[in-house]
């Protein structure tokens, strides 16, 4: 669990925590004690942004072990056009790009 904070446009900053998120993935076939449920982990950033932007002060990202950013809300979904405002949109990525930034200057934060 890591907690820093990044810098967006409009004079906001946003109060990022990170942590590892593990979701189990399994159909129906998961009920059975014998079957082994897949287990999928990503990185899970919560950002608190202030002053609210776009009528959200919460946004929630997750990147793969890979290092691709996830659409918003979907699983192993890459990232990619979505339904999102455009002041949303714009945000979601500035959010994204300065974590990136973050996590390159302090790689073992």
């Amino acid at each position: 669990m890591g907690h820093f904070t990044i810098s967006l446009p409009h004079h906001c900053q946003g109060s990022v925590s990170t942590g590892k998120v593990i979701k189990l993935k399994n159909g129906l076939l998961g009920l059975l004690p014998w079957n082994n449920m897949e287990k999928v982990e990503r990185m899970g950033y919560i950002i608190k942004v202030e002053p609210p932007l776009s009528g959200r002060h919460e946004f929630h990202v997750f990147k793969t072990k890979e290092g691709k950013w996830l659409q918003e809300g979907k699983d192993n979904s890459p990232l990619k056009k979505s339904k999102l405002r455009k002041e949303e949109e714009a945000l979601t990525l500035a959010i994204k790009t300065a974590i990136d930034d973050y996590e390159n200057a302090h790689p073992h934060a």
